[in-house]
């Protein structure tokens, strides 16, 4: 039996299980960025872009390119925030409870701890405003030069948090490093109910004659058993498979066939009219950079194709595609975040029956 002096409130466990993603724990003084489990989108965005500013430097008109299509993805960051919260606090609540767990080794509690954080960063990473995919989006429109200058600031901006990890800057774990480590909620302890002061027995003796015929049991029906569930568990989100650091993205198509990727997008998830629409800018956007970025690119390319057949020729035509070929690719994991996990779900279920 639990000890009522040691032991709190259901209600206090209810707060730290639905507390708001942005307490004091995921926001501690001097973290530089936001992290994407920011609730407030409108306040997300901004500083989002003052990243970019701050990391990459971009000239006017490509820093209002960037911001425009931060904005794009509001809607998908709001929504994907709405289907991940509940799930964010439970993983919270693991942590807390994992921390408080003496019943088990030190190394046990710290492997367990490390799990929840690494699946809590993972979360974040894959929602439509992340640290990562802001960088993505961002690298997407800007040169190699920029894009290498800003990756150095970005670590340097963060040389505090990565020396707290004790590991190497990794672009695909830059949400964890910016959020930091997680501060763990009071040991949450059921309360049990107040058990009602017991009554005295009282008994008394009817009076010869005036006994009462007694009344037959009612008998309480049986409770029926629950319905078993007809509808089976939905599938397992799909698990994004990412190209490996450092290998060559494959080929884009030629850009009057861009479009054919929002068409695809939207067969397979079935966007909704609010989604056709963010995924229809995504893809206009991308396509005015790729022009612009062919036409800066054009003599370049002209040279490099009156160049003898041989391997510096193919390295320089593959040099000047590079940017092209990571354009694309970051558009199309631009549509992939705009569906929510049902919608990834069901996806993932009808590749599955194929």
């Amino acid at each position: 039996m639990l000890n009522r002096k040691t032991i709190i409130s259901c209600h206090v466990l209810a707060a730290v299980v639905l507390s708001g993603l942005s307490t004091s724990g995921l926001h501690a003084a001097g973290q530089p960025y936001l992290s994407a489990d920011e609730q407030d989108v409108q306040k997300l965005v901004p500083e989002r872009n003052k990243c970019v500013l701050d990391i990459y430097q971009p000239a006017a008109a490509d820093a209002a390119k960037v911001l425009e299509s931060l904005r794009e993805l509001m809607p998908a960051q709001a929504q994907y925030q709405r289907e991940v919260a509940l799930t964010l606090s439970r993983l919270r609540l693991a942590m807390t409870i994992t921390y408080h767990d003496t019943n088990v080794s030190q190394d046990q509690r710290s492997a367990r701890w490390k799990k929840f954080h690494n699946q809590y960063y993972r979360l974040l990473a894959k929602a439509p405003l992340s640290m990562r995919n802001t960088i993505r989006v961002a690298e997407a429109m800007l040169s190699s030069e920029m894009t290498s200058a800003g990756r150095a600031r970005m670590a340097e901006k963060l040389a505090e948090q990565i020396k707290a990890t004790g590991s190497a800057f990794d672009l695909e774990k830059i949400d964890g490093i910016v959020m930091g480590e997680i501060t763990p909620g009071p040991p949450p302890v059921i309360q049990l109910p107040e058990r009602p002061t017991p009554q005295p027995v009282v008994v008394t003796h009817d009076t010869p004659g005036e006994a009462q015929p007694a009344q037959p049991a009612q008998q309480t029906p049986a409770a029926k058993p629950p319905a078993r569930p007809t509808t089976p568990p939905p599938p397992p989100a799909p698990r994004v498979v990412t190209t490996p650091p450092g290998a060559p993205l494959p080929a884009a198509p030629p850009l009057a066939d861009w479009n054919a990727a929002l068409s695809q997008a939207q067969a397979k998830y079935e966007f909704t009219e609010s989604q056709v629409e963010t995924a229809k800018n995504i893809v206009n956007q991308t396509i005015k950079s790729a022009e612009a970025m062919m036409e800066q690119n054009k003599d370049a390319m002209q040279e490099a194709s009156a160049m003898p057949d041989g391997p510096d020729k193919q390295q320089k035509l593959e040099s000047l595609k590079a940017p092209l070929n990571k354009l694309y690719d970051s558009m199309n994991k631009r549509l992939d975040s705009i569906a929510s996990i049902e919608q990834k779900n069901r996806a993932a279920a009808k590749e599955a029956g194929n």
